[in-house]
């Protein structure tokens, strides 16, 4: 659920990676006044499916329980006061709440947001009195790792995209969605059944950085909406989880 339900670090890389891509295919339209896309808007559009997606797997799970009750038996956990059981609920919600809903409100970017996320998490582990060395060494090293990952991974998919451009692969890749049986419906479908493939090989960074910048602007061009179509990959990406 963290892929599709905000805040998600791959609604907001795909947010930067989608709005380049729609700034493209606008221009390629000749349109030079060309609107943006936020990872504002991608998180609005994401509550609905998100939440269509927590309600699918609750039918799921309900389904099993009662067809197979030997798979879902019975937690034997201590009874917790409603009272307990909120004020546990309530800071983390809080959080949430303040992130989300500077970002969707535009009270902040989402950088800004992260960094109240961030400032956030540390008061209540302050508070709770959970926090220690050890944890925010911990916190910080894993941190600049996924940091650095991720920009290698974009300065190798810059230029693989630069190159893949240089030699004419975009005009192909767009040839071919032009001669695809079914239109508009039948590129978008292929590029579907691709995504899914590739989400058992590569993880959805990869997928967000490499293979959207070379399909989603000529997707765009054909008329799709970014926003569904952005919505549409990050559900698709990562088939394995």
């Amino acid at each position: 659920m963290g892929q599709i339900i905000p805040p998600s670090i791959a609604l907001v890389l795909l947010g930067d990676v989608i709005s380049s891509g729609y700034q493209q295919a606008q221009l390629s339209l000749g349109i030079f006044n060309p609107k943006s896309l936020s990872v504002g808007d991608l998180f609005a559009g994401a509550i609905l499916p998100g939440f269509v997606l927590v309600g699918l797997y609750c039918l799921l799970m309900l389904t099993i329980a009662i067809v197979r009750p030997s798979l879902a038996p019975a937690a034997n956990l201590p009874k917790v006061p409603l009272r307990q059981l909120l004020m546990s609920a309530l800071p983390p919600l809080s959080l949430i709440g303040l992130v989300l809903g500077s970002i969707l409100f535009g009270a902040a970017t989402p950088t800004e947001a992260a960094g109240i996320g961030a400032l956030g998490a540390f008061v209540l582990a302050l508070v709770r009195r959970s926090l220690s060395f050890a944890e925010l060494k911990s916190g910080l090293v894993s941190t600049t790792e996924t940091t650095a990952m991720v920009f290698f991974i974009l300065i190798g998919a810059s230029m693989f995209s630069l190159v893949f451009r240089g030699f004419g692969g975009d005009e192909v890749v767009a040839h071919l969605f032009d001669q695809m049986p079914g239109g508009v419906t039948g590129a978008l479908i292929i590029v579907m059944v691709v995504i899914f493939l590739l989400g058992f090989i590569l993880d959805f960074i990869e997928i967000t950085f490499v293979v959207v910048p070379i399909v989603g602007p000529i997707l765009l061009a054909m008329g799709i909406d970014p926003i569904w179509l952005g919505i549409m990959i990050a559900i698709n990406s990562k088939p394995v989880s």
